[in-house]
């Protein structure tokens, strides 16, 4: 199977390069649900994520002076109940009104 995608050629820029490549059907179905699991929406959208992690990766393994910053959050079951209880609440309340000046 062919899959053809549209890559960013430079993320400030509003034009991509388009770039075709093969992909075993396997692999093409766990990126299809990726993308639905990530939120993406189109496939294009997931392997532009995916090339952007893997140079960045590569960047920062050929530096030894390079310095990466990130975050861990773990949550407990507990926890995530009581997030998606509130994301609830905040989808379904009014939306807010401004205060008269």
């Amino acid at each position: 199977m062919r899959v053809s995608v549209i890559l960013a050629a430079d993320m400030k820029k509003e034009y991509s390069t388009r770039a075709s490549f093969s992909l075993p059907p396997q692999l093409l179905k766990e990126l299809g649900e990726v993308t639905k699991v990530m939120g993406y929406g189109e496939r294009s959208r997931t392997i532009k994520m995916a090339i952007r992690n893997l140079i960045t990766e590569s960047k920062l393994s050929e530096n030894d002076e390079a310095l990466a910053i990130g975050t861990i959050i773990v949550l407990t079951i507990h926890q995530l109940g009581h997030i998606r209880s509130q994301e609830r609440l905040m989808r379904n309340a009014p939306a807010p009104t401004q205060a008269a000046a």
